[in-house]
């Protein structure tokens, strides 16, 4: 049951594989029978913090939040590893200055399985800035026009078109195609 979540300053507790309410965050949740995944979005710049909690995860936009609904004590070491300008990101880890509280930085994805064990995928950035424009537009038109054959032959299909450069793409390369497509 996927959903997202864009309004800060709000925690989400996930009892029994289902989102208890629908506080909102910084962030896509998706819960499905091999566990939950919380992807945090490279633009938006933010970071989710999350703990287990009596076998619960948490999820915040505030590291103090769920340290104060935890009880959690501060964790002196990480304070210290944080105040140390030359110590490598690889070393300062996914932790929060309290004990047990951990963190998502954008543009990584948090997957936990049902013994919520985490493991981390980090996004990586896009290779497209190494291959020539000309290129990405004959592929991007490529997939397009695939995309534009299935409609034509009336497999579903949705694609936002919300008014932005990606959206008009879409509608150019459709109406240059001759399809044309219910908006709802």
């Amino acid at each position: 049951m996927p959903f997202t979540h864009k309004n800060p300053n709000r925690t989400v507790i996930v009892r029994g594989g289902k989102p208890t309410n629908c506080s909102k965050l910084p962030a896509s949740i998706s819960i499905n029978d091999e566990g939950t995944c919380v992807q945090v979005p490279l633009l938006s710049g933010d970071r989710v913090f999350w703990t287990v909690s009596e076998d619960e995860v948490l999820l915040s936009d505030s590291a103090s939040r769920l340290a104060s609904i935890t009880n959690a004590d501060l964790d002196l070491e990480r304070i210290v590893m944080d105040l140390l300008p030359s110590l490598p990101d690889s070393l300062r880890g996914d932790k929060s200055p309290w004990r047990n509280i951990h963190s998502i930085p954008a543009a990584t994805i948090l997957h936990l399985d049902k013994s919520n064990r985490p493991r981390y995928t980090r996004a990586e950035p896009s290779p497209a800035k190494h291959v020539p424009s000309n290129e990405i537009l004959a592929s991007l038109r490529s997939r397009f026009l695939t995309i534009a054959d299935e409609w034509r032959n009336e497999a579903p299909l949705s694609a936002d078109v919300s008014g932005g450069v990606d959206s008009a793409a879409i509608t150019y390369v459709f109406a240059s195609e001759g399809v044309r497509m219910p908006l709802y």
